[in-house]
């Protein structure tokens, strides 16, 4: 049985590492040369289990600042032409994250434009764009969920997506 901090190796590269993560039959594996990676329980063999608290406790704080949210490639590719819905950008800024952190969180991202005073939250509950946030091109759209129904929605122009990327970055 795999722990966090116990020291493997890893047949298939032929090389040692330190177990961060145990998700399922996948466990992330830390080596010194290269980043963490997600490898089949099949494919290792424990060479020593972790006793040391203390040790377990820096694999612990290495896999926190190894999750961090960051992209893969080309930031340009995350921007619409088109104003786009908070929850799709949200959507694109996960699809086109390094596939080894962690997930934004659209509530962490609405709080955030709520915190830094681009959303208000009125009467009913609604959030709503405030003149800061009219100002970067955040604006109220209805839309149609079928033929009878529809809603209201913020909707993002590039403008506005721009600023949010910075937001983010700003706030990780």
């Amino acid at each position: 049985m795999f722990s966090i901090g116990d020291t493997v190796f890893v047949k298939s590269l032929d090389k040692e590492g330190i177990v961060e993560r145990i998700s399922g039959d996948f466990i992330t594996v830390r080596f010194k040369d290269f980043p963490a990676i997600g490898i089949h329980r099949e494919d290792l063999t424990i060479i020593s289990k972790t006793t040391n608290q203390r040790e377990l406790n820096k694999t612990l704080e290495r896999n926190r600042e190894s999750t961090k949210f960051s992209f893969d490639g080309d930031l340009e590719k995350i921007f619409s032409e088109v104003s786009i819905s908070l929850s799709k950008f949200v959507e694109k800024l996960n699809y086109y994250r390094n596939k080894w952190t962690r997930e934004l969180s659209y509530y962490w991202v609405l709080n955030l434009l709520i915190k830094n005073g681009y959303l208000e939250v009125d009467e009913t509950g609604t959030k709503v764009p405030t003149t800061k946030g009219k100002l970067y091109g955040i604006t109220r759209k209805k839309f149609y969920r079928n033929k009878n129904d529809f809603g209201f929605a913020n909707f993002y122009d590039l403008c506005a997506q721009e600023m949010l990327l910075k937001l983010i970055m700003d706030n990780l």
